[in-house]
This record gives structure tokens, C-alpha cells and sequence, in this order.
């Protein structure tokens, strides 16, 4: 009896307080769960969706292309001049630059805690002021930021016989229609041919006005500008005005004055003859089917999408597109093939997080069915997905994606929300069967006896994530969304249990008022048992001081040895973990100076080799070039910062049947294609596999530096 007094004592010190506001006012409890279920299914389909979060790298590259300059030439009058200018800016942590053939390429990194948009802005003025100390002939340079999540979430291919005129209008076409979808940044267009305008000289007739080559190409070279003027000031408005002289047509170059002999003019057409023909071809793309055993040529389309827009939503929006364009505009010799979907892994992230909150969600019911009762294991499962629905709305409130460190938070967390529920839902059941209070006071009770426990292992369990959340740099970015996602999942679970279910248990049992049920739980016939064996066990050893020292011994050795395992190699230590994709990438990379018939053929023996691959489905090749954005993002591999298309590079990207369909996994097949392409000595050939996690620069990295270009390529 003192005992039960002392417990109505605790409840009376609750019933008035902020703890039990909720059970004491149910319609106001339905009324929020009500707003929070609808407000967590708003966030669910309000939440951007990606394959992975968003992370600022503080890395912009300034691009300068200076035609015909020679590697030592570009150094000097552009590299140079560039890195005097940027080694001033504010939060610099390190500055590389390359020089090559008519392209000088400066990368800016900044210290990880610097204001990435005042830092890109800086960069952008110091850029501009260097424009005039460069020579005329060089292009205005291109500062470009750096972006973790800039690779193709779908990638199309137009294949079949056609002319290249025909590829050219219809793979333009379809670019058009991609760029116009709600989200989208941009379409690259890989395997066109570009045209160009060529004017043959008559030497005889040039050599008869008696005119210079120079001449031609200086009159064509001046008349061929667009620029700006001034400006007109009208009715206290100011224009701005421009020449617009660019040479666009056959007919215009034709026109075009070259000089003025004895007051006659001698126009292009006198002394040349023009024709618009397509250029030299610099990038080459084709296709290859396993089950039709056929190289086709083809036409590549990557669809990039804006920051924070829905992969999901671009993806399916771009097929609908090309679906449409198939039916509509391309003759029946035409087909467009979607060659990567990159949208197919946060949609199976989706599945697994639907199918282990389902699975769950099961389980959790059984036991508790069995340990508790029916109506028990009811409220708690319900309690899983409305823990969700909060957390979802929180992560939305705080800003961030729906992608696969979010969803992987949440599916660890699935472990750690039901366990508040469970012991709250233990305690009520306690307070109604053995201690004879009613449901409300149940509750009450719970809440007082429970709600400090619950806070201390809420926190402690927080805490543990804590050291994550304080990585800096790309990597801290990266994986900060784990320790926030189960923070926010925690705090959901936590007032749930607390708050809601308390009260929506305390109305469920409101019949079961002193109620005892006859029947014990069927957990009660094995559990009681097995807790007398253990009680038995353990008081065994307690009362032994020999078997307490060799239980404590035992430990420390099992620790010792189980701590040891990552230092002597048992376990591997990796800071992502490998990645089961649905294809690779085989990058070919020539000696400077190799033609494109060079690559080709080096291209050509990779081929044979990935045509024997176990679980083909298809490989695109692209000779020229690299599949724009993969190598920065898509293999958690360095930066290629340099340029994207060059006659010595070619790219293969070889795609597998689905996870469920194979038998092996694509780092198995990456190691069999590792092995045969060694034989291959005439280019430097890596295999790569789609990895998880931002780029992290390769395992080991070793920079030489000297004054001296040539002495340094020897050394190294």
C-alpha cells in the first residue's frame, strides 16, 4: 500500500505538467497526429531526390585556351601570368596548374571553410583583371566551379545508318526537347560532326592581283567580329550597341572585299571558292549490342540536372521525351536507346527502405504480440511509419535531400526508433495488469518513471554519431547527413513515444481498467524459463571470485583480439565501400600527338576484350573524348580538370545486365578486364568502377617539383 501511494505521489506530481499535456488532451493529440501524417506525406513527395547529397568542393578551375600555342608558350604567356594573379586570394589552400598544347588549365582549391561563393566571386574578378595581359590571340579564359554532383543521370543513344548530316538534325533536335525539361542544366551532344566553312585559294588568280595569303586572312579575320560600340542615350534611356559582323554563310564570305586595286574592287569570290563541309572528325561514338553481336554508329546525349532538382522526375520526363520523339520524328532505320539510368539506384534505395520499414514493422508486431498482446503490438507498429513521416518532415524543414546517405540513416535508424516505443508500451502494460492503475495514470506513470532513461540513451545514442558529424573538408560534407538524419529520426522517436503514444494508449485501454488478463503471454513459457537459467548462471559467477577474474580476463582477450582484426588484416579498412553497379568505365589514354586513328585502333583491342566479358549487355565507345562528368563524380576517382576532348583519349563505358540478373559482381568483372588489358602497351588503360562517396584522389599520390619541365618528366 505505501508503495502504491508513493506511485499515485509521482503521477500527481506529472498530471499538471508539460509531460502529460498530450494525454490529457486526446482530441488535440488526434488532432496532431492527423497534422503530422499529412504534413510527413507532403515532405515525402516535396523532398528532392538524388543519388547522392549535395557537397560544395572549393575547387574552381580556370580553363584558357590559347589555339596553336605550344606547352612552354601557353606556360609562359598565359599560366604564368594567371598564377601571379590567383596565389593573392583570400582562404587559398593549394595551387596546381598544367600547360599543354593550346590549353592552360589552373586549378584553385580553397580552404574548406571558406565562403565558397565570396571565394568563386573573388576568383572570377582576379580572372577578369589578368584578360588584358594576355596575348590577343588566346581566348578569354573560363573560371568553372567545380561540382560534386555534375554527371548524367541518364544517358541516351541514337543509333543506326545514317548519314552524318542526318545524326547531326535529329540528335540536335532531341537535345533541344531535353533542355526544356523542368530541371535540367544541360545536354551534351557526343559523336556530331561539326561543319565548318572552307575557302580554297586560286593561287593563280591570287598570285595575278598580286595579293598575300596574310591579306585573305587578315580581311577575313577583322570582318568576321561581333562587338560592342557604346552606348545611345534617348528620352533618358541608355542602349547598348553593337557591331554585329560575324560571317555566317557561303554567300557572305563570297561578298567580302579583300582589296581595292586601281578603284576595283576584288571581292572573295574572285580569287577563291567557298563550301560549307563538315570539319575533320575529332570524336567518334558507336555502340555495341551482346545479343545482336553488331557495332552500330551512334550519337550520345547526357542529360545533366540543376542542383536540388528530382532525379526521379528528370529521368522518367526525359524518357517520356524520347519516347515520344521516337514515335513522332525518327524514321523506323533510327532507334534511341537509354544507355544509363543513374536515378535506377536511388529508386532501389527507395525499395529497400520500403521493404525493411515493412519488414520491420512485421517483426516488431510478432514479438510484442507474443511478449505484450495484441492491442500492445498494434500501437507500436503503427508508431514506426508516423516516426518516419516526422523525421521526413523534419529533413525537409531543415533543408536537405532525399538521397542514399539519408536513406541509409534511415534504415539504420529503424533499429533504434522502436526501442523508447517498446519501453513505454512496457511500462503502461506493467502499471494496468500488476500495479491496478487506470490507462491514463498508466501512462502518467510511464512517462515519470521512464521519461529521464529515455533522454540519457536518446543522447548517448546521438552522441555516438557526434565524431561523424565533426569530419571536416569534402568528406565531412559528404557524410554529415548520417548524424543529422538520426538525430532528427531519434528526437521523432522519442516524442512519439512520450507524448502521442501515451495518450492515443491510455483512450486504446481505457476498457481494460483494472483488467487482468487470464492468459499469460506465449512469450511467458520460454522467456520466464530462460530468465531462471540465466539468473542461476550469473549469480554463479558473481559469488565465485575465480570465475568473476575469468570471465573479466576473457573479455579484455576477446576485446584485444576483436580490436586487433582491422591492424593485422582480418578486417579491410575502406573509407566507402565498394559498389555492385551496373557498369564500368575503361579509359584509354595515348601519347600526346596520336591521331585519331591511333586511339581508334588501341579502342578496338579493348573492344575484343570486352566483348568477352561475362554478363554483357552493351558498351558505348567514344573515341575523342570522355563521357562528360563521369570522371569527376561518377568514380570517386581524382579530378580530370583538364579538357574533355582530345584525339589521344577514348572512353569506353561497358553496361551489365541488372544486379538480379548476374551471377557475379561488377568489381569481380572489373578485376577480369584489369587483367587482359595489361597485355595492351601502346596507351595507359584504367578501369574504373562506380564507387560511393565524393572524389577522394586516388590511394596514393606523389607530386614532383622542380624549375625544370623536362628534368622533372625524366625524374618521374
Amino acid at each position: 500500500m505505501i508503495q502504491k501511494k508513493i506511485l499515485k505521489q509521482q503521477i500527481e506530481s506529472i498530471k499538471h505538467s508539460p509531460w502529460a499535456f498530450f494525454v490529457n488532451r486526446l482530441r488535440l493529440t488526434l488532432v496532431v497526429i492527423i497534422a503530422l501524417v499529412i504534413s510527413g506525406f507532403f515532405a515525402l513527395f516535396s523532398l528532392p531526390l538524388e543519388s547522392d547529397p549535395e557537397v560544395e568542393i572549393p575547387i574552381g578551375v580556370v580553363t584558357t585556351v590559347f589555339p596553336g600555342a605550344s606547352p612552354s608558350d601557353v606556360e609562359k604567356l598565359v599560366t604564368d601570368k594567371l598564377e601571379t594573379r590567383l596565389k593573392n586570394l583570400d582562404d587559398l589552400k593549394q595551387l596546381t596548374s598544367s600547360s599543354r598544347e593550346g590549353l592552360s588549365s589552373v586549378v584553385v582549391e580553397f580552404e574548406a571553410k571558406a565562403d565558397l561563393k565570396e571565394s568563386m566571386r573573388e576568383l572570377r574578378d582576379e580572372t577578369d583583371k589578368v584578360k588584358s595581359e594576355l596575348p590577343e590571340e588566346a581566348k578569354e579564359p573560363v573560371v568553372t566551379e567545380v561540382r560534386a554532383d555534375d554527371f548524367p543521370i541518364v544517358t541516351f543513344s541514337l543509333i543506326g545508318n545514317l548519314p552524318p548530316e542526318d545524326f547531326k538534325i535529329f540528335g540536335e533536335e532531341l537535345q533541344e526537347r531535353l533542355k526544356g525539361i523542368n530541371g535540367v542544366s544541360r545536354v551534351s551532344l557526343l559523336g556530331i560532326e561539326e561543319k565548318e566553312i572552307q575557302v580554297l585559294i586560286d593561287i593563280k588568280a591570287l598570285e595575278g592581283f598580286g595579293l598575300a595569303l596574310s591579306q585573305i586572312a587578315n580581311s577575313i579575320q577583322a570582318n568576321n567580329l561581333d562587338f560592342p560600340i557604346g552606348n545611345i542615350l534617348t528620352k533618358d534611356f541608355y542602349y547598348s550597341v553593337s557591331l554585329k559582323g560575324q560571317l555566317n554563310t557561303e554567300e557572305e564570305l563570297l561578298e567580302l572585299p579583300i582589296a581595292n586595286i586601281d578603284g576595283r574592287n576584288i571581292y572573295l569570290k574572285d580569287i577563291a571558292e567557298v563550301r560549307e563541309v563538315f570539319a575533320e572528325e575529332r570524336t567518334k561514338t558507336k555502340l555495341y549490342q551482346h545479343s545482336t553481336k553488331e557495332y552500330r554508329p551512334s550519337v550520345t546525349l547526357h542529360v545533366y540536372k540543376k542542383t536540388g532538382a528530382n532525379i526521379i522526375d528528370i529521368a522518367d520526363a526525359a524518357k517520356r521525351e524520347a519516347d515520344h520523339f521516337q514515335e513522332e520524328v525518327l524514321p523506323p532505320n533510327i532507334e534511341i536507346l537509354k544507355t544509363a539510368d543513374n536515378s535506377s539506384f536511388i529508386r532501389e534505395d527507395l525499395r529497400i527502405l520500403g521493404r525493411s520499414g515493412l519488414q520491420a514493422i512485421i517483426i516488431i508486431f510478432l514479438i510484442l504480440f507474443l511478449a505484450l498482446g495484441f492491442k500492445e503490438a498494434i500501437l507500436v507498429s503503427i508508431g514506426i511509419p508516423i516516426i518516419f513521416l516526422i523525421s521526413l518532415l523534419g529533413i525537409f524543414l531543415y533543408g536537405d535531400t532525399l538521397n542514399f546517405l539519408v536513406i541509409f540513416a534511415l534504415i539504420v535508424s529503424l533499429g533504434l526508433i522502436v526501442d523508447t516505443s517498446i519501453v513505454i508500451m512496457e511500462g503502461i502494460h506493467e502499471n494496468i495488469k500488476h500495479k491496478k492503475f487506470t490507462p491514463q495514470d498508466s501512462a502518467l506513470l510511464a512517462i515519470k518513471t521512464y521519461k529521464n532513461p529515455l533522454i540519457s540513451s536518446t543522447l548517448t545514442t546521438i552522441f555516438a554519431f557526434i565524431p561523424i558529424a565533426m569530419v571536416a573538408g569534402i568528406i565531412g560534407q559528404y557524410v554529415k547527413h548520417i548524424p543529422i538524419t538520426v538525430t532528427i529520426t531519434l528526437f521523432s522517436s522519442f516524442f512519439v513515444a512520450i507524448f502521442l503514444l501515451t495518450a492515443v494508449a491510455s483512450y486504446i485501454f481505457r476498457k481494460y481498467k483494472y483488467a487482468i488478463r487470464e492468459q499469460p503471454p506465449l512469450a511467458d513459457q520460454f522467456m520466464i524459463p530462460l530468465c531462471e537459467w540465466y539468473s542461476k548462471r550469473i549469480k554463479k559467477i558473481l559469488a565465485s571470485k575465480r570465475s568473476r577474474r575469468r570471465w573479466i580476463v576473457g573479455m579484455v582477450i576477446a576485446s584485444a583480439i576483436t580490436i586487433s582484426f582491422p591492424f593485422i588484416g582480418i578486417l579491410k579498412v575502406q573509407l566507402f565501400p565498394a559498389f555492385d553497379g551496373n557498369y564500368i568505365i575503361a579509359e584509354i589514354k595515348g601519347p600526346l600527338g596520336s591521331t585519331l586513328e591511333d586511339t581508334l585502333k588501341v579502342a578496338e583491342k579493348v573492344e575484343k576484350f570486352a566483348e568477352e566479358l561475362p554478363e554483357l549487355n552493351r558498351f558505348v565507345t567514344t573515341i575523342g573524348g570522355s563521357p562528360l562528368g563521369l570522371a569527376a563524380g561518377f568514380v570517386g576517382q581524382k579530378l580530370d580538370l583538364g579538357v574533355t576532348t582530345s584525339e589521344n583519349i577514348a572512353n569506353i563505358t561497358i553496361y551489365f545486365k541488372g544486379r538480379a540478373d548476374r551471377k557475379i559482381k561488377s568489381q569481380e568483372i572489373s578485376e577480369i578486364l584489369r587483367k587482359k588489358v595489361k597485355s595492351i602497351t601502346e596507351a595507359e588503360i584504367t578501369v574504373k568502377e562506380r564507387q560511393l562517396g565524393p572524389s577522394t584522389g586516388d590511394p596514393i599520390e606523389i607530386r614532383v617539383i622542380g624549375e625544370e619541365v623536362q628534368a622533372i618528366e625524366n625524374f618521374a
